[in-house]
């Protein structure tokens, strides 16, 4: 979804596997994981399990 600005993420490993690829972290609170939706140039969605992704334009904190 490239039109969302963020990419959310409540999975732990997964959030780590983002930042380990490149994904910028803008906010970590209560385990969710909000990351900016900018896909690094190499990046690989067959890596991830793509059912634990939230996208969507609103940043909460």
């Amino acid at each position: 979804m490239k039109n969302q600005k963020f990419i959310i993420v409540q999975d732990a490993d997964t959030a780590h596997k983002l930042m380990i690829n490149g994904f910028q972290l803008v906010s970590r609170a209560n385990n969710i994981y909000t990351f900016m939706n900018e896909i690094p140039q190499h990046f690989n969605f067959a890596e991830i399990d793509i059912k634990k992704l939230v996208y969507t334009d609103r940043l909460v904190f």
